[in-house]
């Protein structure tokens, strides 16, 4: 029996190839969502000052956000402006939150006024059970 032989590097050639492949896709799927995440949190960051603003003007939060508390700015792929905003304590307090499509868990980052900073949590996909809360006009 005359058998033929496959050359092992035949095989492991694509391997390796895919190998690299999988994993450099891993690695630009990971700093791409670590550019988007941290867009998105600057952008969150620039209408803090606005929001305070309001609240030192008028007593709470503001009901919604403005259009033009962000005219002329870029707003990130990640921010969704109807669900950016929730009001929260009667006005005493807010949440600026946006969803991170790349994670399993804890897929909603937030900034929370009381707390200063951000923290991450798990919450439906797809805004299930999100209140929308549109930014309105200019005053």
């Amino acid at each position: 029996m005359s058998g033929t032989r496959i050359s092992s590097s035949r095989f492991y050639t694509p391997c390796a190839i895919v190998c690299v492949l999988v994993v450099g896709f891993i690695f630009g799927i990971a700093l791409l969502s670590r550019r988007q995440i941290n867009e998105a949190k600057q952008f969150c960051e620039s209408l803090v000052p606005v929001l305070e603003e309001e609240r030192a003007r008028n007593g709470s939060y503001p009901d919604s956000l403005q259009n033009s508390w962000w005219r002329g700015k870029r707003v990130p792929a990640l921010i969704e402006l109807n669900y950016l905003y929730v009001k929260l304590d009667h006005g005493h307090g807010f949440r600026l939150q946006f969803e991170n499509p790349y994670a399993l868990f804890d897929n909603v980052i937030a900034f929370r006024s009381e707390r200063k900073g951000w923290y991450e949590y798990d919450a439906n996909f797809n805004k299930a059970g999100w209140k929308p809360n549109p930014p309105v006009g200019d005053k």
